[in-house]
């Protein structure tokens, strides 16, 4: 089965329109393919993620590149029927081997910065929302554990 037709057969309609993937869940599956990558060295076709709601979705790679201690995967965004702006972008998840342990989620291009408090984000932090920030962090715990 072809990848747009596995992704559009899991997400389904809803009221009649073809159902797509958040910016967050594309960023997402970039950051962990580029994970994986750089754990594995293996360059694969595919990453698949868990949704919220514990829907696995596939999502195919459309850009990889890797070097020595730095991995970069990048996904397209799919929003389905909706009116999106960010239909067809392309978004990037970098990995890099860095001397601290842990996994450091650093906003890249393009990715602004909270600069007032009373968000969930802390001011100066990446402007990721708490939603897709914690799918991001929760799929990298996983490859580390």
């Amino acid at each position: 089965m072809a990848m747009l037709e596995e992704t559009a057969r899991i997400l389904g309609e809803v009221k009649g329109m073809q159902r797509g993937y958040t910016t967050g869940t594309t960023a997402q599956g970039a950051c962990k393919a580029a994970v994986e990558l750089l754990l594995s060295g293996t360059v694969q076709e595919r990453v698949e993620v868990t949704l919220p709601e514990g829907l696995i979705l596939p999502l195919a790679l459309k850009e990889v590149s890797f070097t020595s201690g730095r991995a970069v995967c990048a996904v397209e965004k799919d929003p389905g029927d909706d009116k999106d702006i960010t239909k067809g972008m392309l978004i990037y998840g970098e990995a890099v081997l860095v001397d601290e342990v842990g996994v450091f989620l650093v906003g890249g291009l393009g990715i602004g910065r909270v600069t007032r408090a009373g968000l969930a984000v802390k001011p100066g932090e990446a402007a990721i929302n708490p939603v897709p920030r914690r799918m991001i962090l929760k799929d990298l715990d996983k490859l580390y554990s």
